[in-house]
């Protein structure tokens, strides 16, 4: 069997993680795990609104900050 494991730290992605870990075999399972970064969430409102010329910049920061988190 195969099975896409989509993680993004949440409690029902642990929940998730644990269930595959109790339910699937690992000689007969192939999990891929995919970890879901959801960046604009993760981003200060100051960036959101913000119209400095920097803000551009600031966005792509924080993403790329996001990225590197979700990397681990």
């Amino acid at each position: 069997m195969r099975v896409l494991l989509a993680v993004d730290g949440s409690a029902c992605s642990d929940m998730a993680v644990q269930t595959v870990i109790d339910r699937f075999r690992p000689d007969e399972t192939q999990v891929r795990v995919l970890h879901a970064v959801e960046w604009m969430r993760e981003m200060p409102l100051c960036f959101q609104y913000s119209l400095e010329p920097t803000a551009g910049h600031d966005v792509v920061e924080s993403r790329i900050k996001s990225f590197e988190r979700a990397r681990g």
